[in-house]
């Protein structure tokens, strides 16, 4: 199986074969892992990469947010923290909708936009943090974090996030004297 995007700089290509090959139009081949580091490390600094960056970043909420009204719907619930007023299956769905449209903004956003919407998506990340902190809390299991040093783990690439969001997004701007 192949998955492939095409953008007008690059391709993302997805296969048994080269798991992780994101192929530049350059014919330079570019490595995840590589690129993950360059995202921790904030070592974004030309258009490629940050559009990358913010493709998979918006391609995750967008998996994410459908997760929240599909596959993964119950896993959520141990998000949801006891003080939120709305019933937790509700809160999983709109925060899912929500998901699923700032990662679409993400990928779509003209240029003009994405400072904003980077500015947005890390807001989202800073809103749903309480979450990841009640279910730390609470000790709720949930993706795979069954235990305290997993769960407090997790709080931790919160911030990674919110500066993904930001430094993938952020427009050189002009400064006039």
């Amino acid at each position: 199986m192949t998955t492939r995007y095409k953008d007008k700089k690059f391709s993302i290509n997805i296969n048994k074969q080269q798991p992780c090959s994101i192929e530049l139009f350059s014919s330079k081949k570019f490595n995840l892992e590589t690129f993950a580091t360059g995202v921790c490390y904030g070592k974004m600094k030309n258009n490629t990469s940050k559009n990358i960056a913010r493709i998979i970043l918006g391609t995750g909420l967008i998996i994410a947010g459908i997760g929240h009204l599909t596959f993964a719907r119950k896993e959520f619930h141990a998000q949801v923290p006891d003080w939120v007023p709305l019933k937790k299956d509700d809160t999983v769905i709109y925060s899912g909708l929500v998901e699923i449209a700032m990662g679409t903004a993400l990928v779509f956003a003209p240029v003009k936009y994405r400072s904003t919407v980077g500015l947005l998506a890390a807001s989202l990340f800073v809103a749903v943090f309480p979450g990841n902190v009640s279910q730390y809390l609470n000790k709720r299991d949930g993706f795979g974090l069954d235990t305290d040093q997993k769960r407090l783990m997790r709080l931790f690439f919160q911030p990674v996030l919110v500066f993904w969001a930001i430094k993938s997004t952020k427009q050189k701007r002009l400064v006039a004297l």
